[in-house]
């Protein structure tokens, strides 16, 4: 009973799997092991990266062919010379560019409306409302731009550089 208990435990948990390429031969769902020096790079199955400016979702490598296979094609090894790992994308950055530019440019807008002919005592309304409106334009603004842009962080692939280490 404990050895089937602990078995149970073991396979729920996750420490111990009784499925993967290695038992069946399957070659999907091999991860790309990528390493310099003492560092080292996981991409697991499933992925985005980009090779030649394309955005592929990875599947596996084969080191016999000398192949990456993606969702859709198989791209030989030789004809990649970076690999550029997609974090996500820019849009909050931009988002908050746009949200800063938008709230300063509206303030100063604000400020020359409510000082017309010497209406300062309109500033305390039109200083915060043209810089929140203009604030939250440019912010969305700023964040669909972001959304098309991806954030990726660059694997190299030479001699010197980052090696693919899968056997």
């Amino acid at each position: 009973m404990v050895v089937t208990a602990l078995t149970i435990g073991f396979l729920e948990s996750g420490t111990v799997q009784l499925s993967g390429p290695f038992l069946y031969g399957d070659e999907n769902g091999v991860s790309l092991i990528l390493k310099k020096d003492d560092d080292t790079f996981v991409i697991q199955p499933g992925e985005k990266i980009i090779i030649n400016d394309e955005i592929y979702t990875y599947k596996s490598v084969d080191v016999a062919s000398q192949t990456l296979l993606m969702e859709n094609i198989s791209i030989s090894l030789d004809d990649v010379s970076a690999i550029h790992y997609v974090l996500g994308t820019k849009m909050k950055e931009r988002g908050l560019k746009g949200l800063k530019t938008g709230g300063m440019i509206g303030a100063a807008v604000g400020a020359v409306l409510g000082s017309y002919e010497g209406y300062y005592h309109y500033l305390v309304l039109t200083v915060p409302m043209c810089a929140a409106v203009d604030g939250v334009a440019l912010g969305i603004v700023g964040a669909g731009i972001g959304y098309k842009e991806k954030n990726t962080r660059i694997y190299n692939l030479s001699e010197n550089d980052w090696k693919i280490t899968n056997e």
